[in-house]
C-alpha cells in the first residue's frame, strides 16, 4: 500500500509521468477490488499502443519493486518492528500484529510525505493523473482487470474519484501521523470484514505509530538510493 514511495522510485527510473502513475495502479486496484492483480504484463506492454504502454510500463515496475522491498533488509526490519510494536499495544482489536507490513507500507508514504513536503507531493500527483487518464480504462483491461462487482465503467470512474481524492482530500496529510495511520488501518480492517478501532484503541495504536514513521524517516534514504536490481 506504498503508492506514493512506488511513484518516487518509478519517476527515479522511468522519469515519465504516465509510469509514475502505473506504478501506483496495482495498489489503488486493489483498493476498489482485492481481487484486482494484474495478469500477462510484458506481454500487454508489447501489444499496447504508445501512451498506454508508458502506464503499463509503470505497472511492471511496481511489481518489481514489490519483490524488491520485500527482499529488502531495511524492509523487512521495519515490518518486524512494527508488528512488534503493534502487537504491544494495549487494545480490545483483534489481530492487530497482523497489520505490521500495511503499517510499514503507509508508514514509509508518510515519511517520504515529510520529505518531501504536501504540497510538493499533491502538486506533482495533480500534474502525473492529468497527464494520463484517458489512458488508464485501457491499461485496466490490457491487463486482463475487470470487475468482480458492478461494472467497468463505474470501476473506471472509482477509480477516477479515488486519483483526485489522493490530492484534494485530508488523505495524505493524515499519512504523515501516527492517528491518521490508525484511522487508514480502522478503515483497512472494515474493508476485511474485521471491526474497526474503538476510540481509545486508536489513540494508543497511533501514538505506537508516531515512532513507526520516525523509523520510516531514517530507511527512507536507504531504499530511495539503492537500485532495485541490488
Amino acid at each position: 500500500m506504498n503508492f506514493l514511495l512506488h511513484r518516487e522510485l518509478a519517476w527515479r527510473d522511468l522519469a515519465t509521468p504516465g509510469g509514475a502513475i502505473g506504478a501506483m495502479l496495482p495498489d489503488l486496484w486493489r483498493m476498489l477490488d482485492r481481487r484486482a492483480r494484474p495478469r500477462h504484463v510484458d506481454r500487454a506492454i508489447q501489444d499496447a499502443t504508445r501512451h498506454v504502454r508508458v502506464v503499463l510500463t509503470g505497472v511492471a515496475h511496481h511489481l518489481q519493486a514489490d519483490d524488491w522491498f520485500h527482499r529488502h533488509p531495511v524492509f523487512r526490519e521495519g515490518e518486524r518492528a512494527t508488528a512488534d510494536r503493534l502487537a504491544a499495544v494495549d487494545t480490545t482489536a483483534r489481530h492487530v500484529r497482523l497489520l505490521g507490513h500495511v503499517a510499514w507500507e503507509l508508514a514509509l508514504d508518510g515519511a517520504l510525505l515529510r520529505h518531501r513536503g504536501i504540497d510538493e507531493v499533491c502538486t506533482g500527483l495533480a500534474t502525473d493523473i492529468e497527464s494520463v487518464t484517458g489512458a488508464l480504462p485501457e491499461a485496466r483491461r490490457a491487463l486482463g482487470i475487470y470487475p468482480t462487482t458492478g461494472d467497468e465503467a463505474t470501476f473506471d470512474h472509482r477509480l477516477e474519484s479515488l486519483l483526485t481524492d489522493l490530492v484534494v482530500s485530508d488523505w495524505l496529510p493524515g499519512y504523515m501521523t501516527g492517528i491518521g495511520l490508525a484511522a487508514r488501518l480502522s478503515r483497512i480492517r472494515q474493508r476485511v470484514g474485521l471491526e474497526r478501532f474503538p476510540k481509545a484503541d486508536a489513540e494508543r495504536i497511533g501514538a505506537a505509530l508516531d515512532t513507526t514513521i520516525d523509523t520510516a524517516e531514517v530507511a527512507l534514504p536507504t531504499l530511495l538510493s539503492t537500485s532495485l536490481d541490488r
